[in-house]
């Protein structure tokens, strides 16, 4: 038996709720499934060390994973069904030189709840009309791309950062359990993007801000790499030399544009958490983290990639999301959403999670280079047996 089938069998085993199963993308009719398939593996080749391992699982569940011991990353059936149904509504409501057709039906706008919520994904619906015109579907497809490109990249974020490792080497109480619980034939930490109903577990209010913490890191991880994502797919051409600081903007803007539609989508599902209540869980509110991720970029702009202010990007995003997402729905509005993050509750939180974050974080962030990460990792590793007492600065 091979080394990745033995994998499949023990995450079989251990990680699969009832009827889970492992996608067999060749058996769906639409080529999309295969082609996230490929893209999923690619960002784990690119981005992860070892020999990474990216699955789509056949479920219901709106998720994402990372096994750690086991590099592998896992998209749930019940995630790409979201990802497209957010598509949809960007797809439908963009304009294109093609108008959509007369009487063109919205099905969200009956109820956006139902149409979020909605699963198997119905291809062959002819009221989908945006599937079947050329210019609609180039958008839909562009920002399935650009979701999964988020969710894959936010998982690599917690192996990136070393969370398992992390979460092991908190206190020489937690090495010794979780010790126990490392080995082959027993995948230990999982990192999930979303809470689910088998998070059932209570946290300490320290621990709460950990796992807040570890969100945050991946997500903003996910963000960075997402630019440089959207970078590479427009500035690929030699006539596309000496345009860099025009295409870095639009790449931002697209990122963060791809970040708004997810966590506007997801606080629409999941319910807004009232402020008091942010720091009572394991999971940063949707909020929260959109927040987090434009407070980064705003911190560390565009890197070496242009010298436009980031704030430029952030500014122009918000105003076209808040269009944008007005079109789509006038319940849940992206402004009224936005300006819960006003109360002082929202600050003293933020600064605690500020406070926690290089705790988490990767001190050689954005490293992709195998034998350097290797070397990193056990450089840090011996650094935290010595000192058991001295905060993880993965």
């Amino acid at each position: 038996m091979t080394g990745p089938e033995k994998k499949r069998l023990i995450i079989e085993e251990k990680c699969f709720k009832p009827f889970e199963r492992f996608l067999e993308s060749e058996k769906y009719s639409e080529n999309i499934y295969s082609e996230l398939e490929a893209e999923g593996a690619r960002l784990c080749e690119e981005y992860m060390p070892d020999t990474p391992h990216f699955f789509l699982v056949e479920s219901a569940r709106s998720q994402a994973v990372t096994i750690h011991e086991y590099a592998v990353v896992m998209v749930y059936r019940g995630m790409l069904d979201l990802i497209f149904n957010l598509s949809s509504m960007m797809a439908a409501v963009t304009q294109t030189p093609t108008p959509p057709p007369e009487h063109a039906k919205m099905p969200w706008q009956v109820n956006m709840l139902a149409w979020l919520e909605e699963r198997d994904f119905w291809w062959e619906n002819e009221e989908y009309w945006w599937l079947h015109c050329a210019e609609h579907r180039t958008v839909f497809d562009y920002y399935v791309k650009g979701l999964f490109k988020f969710i894959v990249l936010h998982e690599i974020g917690h192996q990136h950062n070393l969370h398992s490792r992390g979460r092991v080497l908190q206190s020489s109480k937690d090495v010794e359990a979780a010790t126990e619980d490392l080995g082959d034939d027993n995948p230990s930490f999982m990192h999930k993007v979303e809470p689910d109903d088998s998070d059932t577990a209570t946290l300490s209010a320290k621990q709460n801000i950990e796992s807040q913490a570890r969100e945050i890191v991946a997500d903003t991880y996910a963000f960075q790499f997402l630019v440089e994502e959207m970078y590479d797919d427009v500035c690929c051409d030699e006539e596309d030399k000496g345009k860099e600081a025009g295409l870095a903007l639009a790449a931002a803007y697209s990122a963060l544009s791809v970040a708004h539609l997810y966590f506007w989508g997801r606080a629409a599902l999941a319910g807004q958490a009232s402020a008091e209540e942010i720091g009572m869980h394991g999971y940063p509110s949707h909020l929260f983290r959109i927040h987090a991720i434009e407070a980064a970029f705003l911190q560390h702009g565009f890197a070496a990639m242009c010298d436009i202010p980031a704030s430029y990007a952030v500014s122009t995003a918000l105003a076209q999301s808040n269009h944008t997402f007005a079109t789509i729905s006038k319940r849940y509005s992206f402004v009224d959403w936005r300006l819960g993050a006003n109360h002082p509750e929202y600050e003293k939180h933020y600064r605690k999670i500020c406070d926690e974050v290089p705790k988490w974080s990767n001190g050689f962030f954005g490293v992709k280079d195998d034998e350097l990460f290797e070397l990193i990792s056990k450089a840090m590793e011996a650094g935290l047996e010595a000192s058991p007492d001295v905060p993880n600065k993965e």
